[in-house]
């Protein structure tokens, strides 16, 4: 993911096939320099989307996800469902029923998929228009 204040950021076409592949590429080459903040985890790079963490809450970027349906078939369900395992078994207790619960929903291929969750949050925390997929 790359993006840039009144400029643009792209995602490149990626060959990721595991969620921590794609979210340290994210962390790495973000919108803001993260450098490791988010740890592979979703609550940290939403807030980072936020504003503050380097981007001004006025600022205007565009993230450009290139060729996001590959993108998105390699985080579909079976990537969730590892994902979501691996987080459920760090996660703490509290947390823990609700990450279960995610998990059974993309081990039947149901659910909101890795890709579908980066994308709500994007569009839920940046501005109109600032996520394009192509």
């Amino acid at each position: 993911m790359y993006a840039r204040h009144h400029g643009g950021h792209a995602i490149p076409p990626t060959d990721h096939t595991q969620a921590h592949d794609t979210l340290d590429l994210i962390d790495a080459g973000g919108p803001v320099p993260y450098d490791g903040y988010f740890d592979r985890n979703l609550d940290p790079f939403a807030d980072c989307l936020s504003g503050g963490m380097g981007i001004p809450d006025d600022a205007e970027f565009v993230i450009e996800w290139r060729d996001h349906a590959q993108s998105a078939r390699a985080l579909g369900h079976p990537e969730t469902a590892r994902y979501l395992r691996r987080t459920a078994e760090r996660a703490h207790p509290t947390s823990r029923v609700r990450l279960e619960a995610d998990l059974t929903e993309a081990l039947a291929g149901r659910g909101p998929t890795l890709f579908d969750r980066l994308v709500e949050i994007i569009r839920e925390r940046t501005g109109p228009g600032s996520l394009r997929l192509t």
